[in-house]
């Protein structure tokens, strides 16, 4: 189940609640033989080691034109690592590779992916793992050459996107407007997190508000640094 936000975002809500058996709207039509069956998901993995500490590390590549049967084999395919016999010989590190053009819906595939890849860190195994041998595992996913997640499980983002009352952008000072700024645009996997992305909305807005460009404009910076990444050009 999801629950609406005020800003047409949805929380996910971890209880399944049974709602009842509503009147079929649509007359059913009989059929003796369904078929429910799903095309088999096309998955490799391959295992690499790393030559100086001895862990492996996967690289798992899919395709399917199901977004659904993508995210979840994701999700099964990661946990079932850490809960191998093997776990100890993991670095943690996973890269998953969806093939290019085989979803037609790509936000969906983001969200799909983003949900349940987000579920791994919450459970027992993974956190046992990363306490007993003192790594944390971190995990990426492309499609069609464009990251739809990354994350690093134990990792504190720079900004708490979920408490967005906490900040009140028209009290902050420029220098305090351009910090948080560059914290939003340093968290992992932002331009597919709807927090993030309202975050960066409100602050623009802010900017827009004062007469003031955005700190990337202002100051120009030499290649290879983060506020280069204009990731939130991409929704507007």
């Amino acid at each position: 189940m999801f629950s609406p936000k005020e800003n047409g975002a949805f929380k996910k809500i971890d209880k399944v609640t049974f709602l009842g058996n509503p009147d079929i709207i649509i007359p059913l039509q009989p059929n003796l033989n369904p078929d429910y069956s799903d095309e088999e998901i096309g998955f490799n993995a391959i295992a690499l080691s790393d030559n100086e500490t001895g862990l492996t590390k996967y690289v798992a590549i899919l395709t399917h034109d199901s977004p659904t049967i993508i995210a979840n084999t994701c999700k099964q395919f990661v946990r079932g690592k850490f809960s191998s016999e093997k776990a100890h010989e993991l670095s943690g590190d996973f890269e998953i590779k969806i093939t290019d053009n085989c979803i037609k819906n790509t936000e969906l595939l983001s969200f799909l992916v983003t949900n349940a890849i987000d579920e791994i860190p919450t459970t027992d195994t993974i956190t046992n793992w990363g306490d007993k041998y003192k790594r944390k595992a971190s995990i990426s996913a492309t499609y069609n050459n464009e990251i739809i997640y990354e994350s690093a499980i134990s990792d504190e983002p720079l900004v708490d996107t979920t408490k967005k009352e906490e900040i009140d952008m028209s009290k902050l000072t420029t220098t305090e407007l351009d910090q948080v700024f560059i914290e939003i645009i340093n968290i992992p996997n932002a331009r597919t997190n709807i927090e993030a992305l309202t975050k960066m909305s409100e602050l623009l807005k802010e900017y827009e508000k004062r007469g003031i460009s955005t700190p990337d404009k202002r100051n120009p910076v030499k290649s290879g640094n983060t506020v280069e990444k204009k990731w939130w050009q991409f929704w507007k």
